[in-house]
């Protein structure tokens, strides 16, 4: 298992098409606005200079699983504006020269996953679950809130503050491919949605389960032992042989 964390920490006025993160690599811009940059306050900034902007971010060092969870840690921080009804994006399985990809979005009150091509049409996976719906309370302003999309296989899910909104099948796109976030800022007052950080976890593989056989002395009598019981490891239990 792999974990990769971005930490989104650019000197003020950087373009993160300009950010060079830690962990090596960069971002490419999926979306002709490239105005997000990051603040005096070292957090990335979807709004730009304009009103509606809409920009979509490729990290450019490709996964080395196709089933991997990709999270971000974001929040809504403009009182000014209709900044809770802004959204922020995780890609997965995301092409990093077009907008291809698995797309999950968050604003204030809901959360909806897309499948994206080429083109940049997206076509819904599902419906839209909203946080109240699974028990959450609302989204406030200037509070850190993480979200996550997990590819596995077919199976799509979605996490919101550490609670599951969904779990979707979708065979589209089964390629490990990129890992990404965007973001749609529908406010020109400010910085309307700010974000911290990227991880990208790479899943460990099924368990494989085998049964071999010992022998207990005492009892004369075979015993079934599972060195797998727990999870797939690359070292075997010994067997025991009891006096």
């Amino acid at each position: 298992m792999t974990t990769t964390i971005l930490t989104l920490d650019g000197a003020n006025g950087t373009l993160l098409t300009a950010f060079t993160p830690s962990a090596g690599g960069g971002f490419a811009a999926l979306s002709t606005n490239t105005t997000s940059a990051f603040n005096a306050s070292n957090r990335l900034l979807w709004n730009g200079p304009v009103s509606y902007t809409v920009s979509q971010y490729a990290y450019t060092v490709g996964v080395s699983s196709a089933d991997y969870t990709v999270s971000s840690t974001f929040r809504w921080t403009n009182s000014a504006g209709p900044a809770i009804a802004d959204t922020m994006c995780i890609r997965a399985r995301s092409s990093n020269a077009n907008r291809q990809g698995y797309l999950m979005t968050f604003d204030g009150t809901q959360g909806q996953l897309y499948r994206v091509d080429s083109a940049g049409t997206a076509t819904a996976i599902g419906a839209a679950v909203t946080y109240a719906s699974v028990g959450l309370g609302a989204s406030a302003l200037d509070t850190d809130y993480v979200g996550s999309l997990t590819v596995n296989g077919t199976t799509l899910t979605a996490k919101f503050r550490g609670v599951t909104l969904f779990s979707y099948t979708d065979s589209t796109l089964t390629a490990a491919d990129y890992a990404g976030i965007g973001g749609n800022s529908g406010s020109s007052f400010g910085s309307a949605i700010q974000v911290t950080d990227m991880t990208i976890e790479t899943l460990a593989g099924p368990a494989i389960n085998r049964i071999i056989p010992s022998i207990d002395v005492n009892k004369s009598q075979v015993q079934l032992h599972d060195p797998f019981s727990i999870i797939a490891r690359p070292v075997f239990k010994p067997v025991v042989v009891h006096p």
